[in-house]
């Protein structure tokens, strides 16, 4: 659930604020703030140092046309670095997909990890400079029931594990646009008038002479 533990929380309509947000991302929320905004649609947690440098692992699984990213991701995931998903707290989505939480000893970037072909995002990072939408929100709910506040700090180590699994999720394929070569640029006189400055007129005579001219 979302309470003064989780972070700094702001009022949305769906997944757009009613209110300006951005300053607090650098400052504290009041009691009186907090008690003041309208709770009876959406809530919404900001991440990054706002909430202790709090990052929501967002997998939007509408953006997946094989509906296995999840799947895939979690075992991927126990593979690389055993034990690790099953102490990230996690909430689903009421679009089917699924946050997961933790922090990290400095904040990390919005950033997308993985793509669908047409460069829709399947799994990326909501933490500084963003927000996400939280329970209990319209159609979210807690998996396991493990608040967003018990999402653990983890380190470097643990970070790659999450990031190089998520990457190596990506289908978007890059293009790559090889390099055309400069194209000489041209001297802007006539063929004749070329001709005539690349030869002399003694050349010339000793050309015609060669062929019985006199």
């Amino acid at each position: 659930d979302v309470d003064k533990e989780t972070g700094q929380v702001i009022g949305t309509t769906g997944k757009t604020p009613w209110m300006k947000w951005q300053r607090w991302q650098k400052e504290s929320q009041t009691e009186e703030e907090i008690r003041g905004m309208d709770w009876s649609k959406s809530i919404a947690v900001i991440g990054g140092a706002a909430s202790e440098n709090l990052c929501c692992l967002d997998f939007d699984t509408k953006n997946d046309p094989t509906g296995k990213i999840i799947e895939q991701f979690d075992s991927l995931l126990e593979q690389v670095y055993p034990g690790l998903l099953e102490r990230l707290p996690g909430q689903k989505t009421f679009t089917g997909g699924r946050h997961l939480f933790f922090r990290t000893p400095t904040p990390i970037k919005c950033r997308d990890l993985a793509m669908n072909e047409n460069g829709r995002p399947m799994i990326e990072t909501k933490a500084e400079g963003g927000y996400f939408v939280a329970y209990p929100s319209p159609g979210y709910s807690l998996i396991g029931n493990c608040s967003i506040a018990a999402a653990p700090i983890i380190y470097e180590e643990e970070l790659d594990a999450i990031i190089s699994v998520s990457e190596s999720l990506n289908r978007k394929i890059e293009e790559v646009h090889a390099k055309s070569e400069p194209k000489p640029k041209g001297t802007g006189l006539t063929p004749f008038d070329d001709f005539d400055a690349k030869h002399d007129h003694e050349w010339c005579f000793e050309f015609l002479q060669e062929y019985g001219f006199k």
